[in-house]
């Protein structure tokens, strides 16, 4: 890789998102208002939408530059040597000493998979405008920006104006979808790439509108009004639509049916994937890497826990990477 600024090779992928601990718990059903279950099985891991990305796409092979703040506890530690041992550079992670890491408590249901999310933000919620300004060289550095919402708007706004400054591409998460979302965003993001929840948050609807994919097309229809570019929408064991930017024509990409034993992580899996395959393989048609992601966000769902269920590259097939 010759390609360099400022005389520094370029790395892949720069992420601007939440770092968090996860304490997940197993249950045989979400319990009602008032009512307390007893869990099958707990587990703690690293998490954080945004250091999930990092790590799954530092799995697959990508040089990766992580944004964020984590506070001086243990759990703090820990997850500054998990990026060590992802071989992540961490230069632009700082220590809070007047905060916690973030944490997020979630409860699986061992029948579908499917997951529920509390997060604390601790660190992230001081992850401002101020904070990006103190590390432009990351998003001038990386052929990606891939950002999400756990942090402070201001500081994701911050953070695609200058990669869009350095002529790099930008993918934006918009996950937890807030309240208030600030239209910028949608011109300063090469890529917007929601769920089904978030997407029809962004558009005024309410978020259980899209249950189907034809409902998907019509809110990426109307995201495209509000100035959207390439615009893909997760949308669980449906997979997911697309609209690339400068055309009106929506594709769905259907995912392989598999036995989901927690859908934790997935949707950062698919994230974390297709930032990947943007940075190492620009020519690779959209629905290609659309294709590619999902192949692997699949493989993801099979396993217990976040990061610990994301595959290497050696455990995937070798023609994801041709």
């Amino acid at each position: 890789m010759t390609e360099s600024t400022a005389g520094f090779a370029l790395q892949d992928i720069c992420v601007l998102g939440g770092i968090i601990t996860d304490f997940i718990c197993y249950v045989d059903k979400e319990p009602a208002s008032g009512e307390t279950v007893l869990a099958s099985d707990f587990s703690q891991g690293f998490g954080g939408k945004g250091a999930n990305q990092c790590i799954m796409a530092a799995r697959m092979g990508a040089s990766c530059h992580m944004v964020g703040k984590v506070g001086s506890d243990p759990n703090g530690v820990e997850t500054l040597q998990n990026f060590e041992n992802h071989l992540v550079n961490k230069d632009s992670v700082e220590v809070d000493s007047s905060s916690h890491t973030g944490v997020a408590t979630i409860s699986v249901e061992k029948s579908s998979g499917k997951n529920r999310i509390i997060v604390a933000q601790g660190a992230n919620k001081n992850v401002d405008a101020f904070f990006i300004g103190s590390h432009s060289s990351a998003f001038e550095n990386c052929r990606v920006t891939l950002a999400g919402m756990e942090v402070m708007q201001d500081a994701v706004i911050e953070a695609l104006r200058r990669a869009k400054n350095f002529k790099r591409t930008t993918i934006l998460n918009p996950a937890p979808a807030p309240n208030g979302f600030n239209q910028e965003l949608f011109n300063l993001a090469d890529v917007l790439c929601p769920n089904e929840s978030e997407a029809a948050k962004l558009v005024g609807k309410p978020t259980d509108f899209i249950k189907s994919v034809e409902d998907a097309k019509q809110v990426a229809r109307d995201l495209r009004k509000y100035g959207a570019k390439t615009i893909i929408i997760t949308l669980g064991e449906m997979g997911c639509i697309a609209m690339a930017e400068g055309s009106e024509n929506i594709f769905h990409v259907e995912v392989p049916p598999v036995n989901a034993i927690d859908t934790t992580g997935a949707g950062d899996c698919f994230c974390g994937c297709l930032a990947f395959f943007m940075a190492r393989f620009p020519k690779l048609a959209l629905e290609e890497k659309i294709r590619r992601s999902c192949a692997v966000a699949s493989v993801s769902v099979q396993k217990r826990g976040t990061q610990l269920s994301f595959p290497r590259k050696e455990e995937l097939p070798a023609e994801l990477f041709q």
